[in-house]
């Protein structure tokens, strides 16, 4: 996700890193967040919909040559969930 102002020079084809430097992304959990994310920062921020699912943005940030990667995720990614259902801190 990009910040709005950003997005507003895009157009189809264009690739995100003549719009904007990627050299550090902030990944978060969700795109709803990312979004605002991306716009208060003024930064790029990827959203991935779960802790679990962030093998998905690798190749990106490869292609990107993204150099940092600011990892904010929800409170409840350091916790285990076991089996009867209650919630422990890992």
């Amino acid at each position: 996700m990009l910040p709005s102002a950003y997005m507003a020079n895009w157009e189809p084809g264009d690739d995100v890193t003549d719009i904007m430097a990627f050299d550090s992304v902030i990944v978060s959990e969700g795109e709803h967040k990312s979004f605002i994310s991306a716009n208060y920062l003024q930064r790029p921020v990827i959203g991935v919909p779960g802790v679990g699912n962030y093998r998905d943005v690798l190749p990106a940030l490869k292609k990107w040559n993204c150099k940092k990667v600011i990892i904010a995720y929800d409170a409840d990614a350091f916790l285990v969930k076991k089996q009867d259902g209650q919630k422990i801190r890992n």
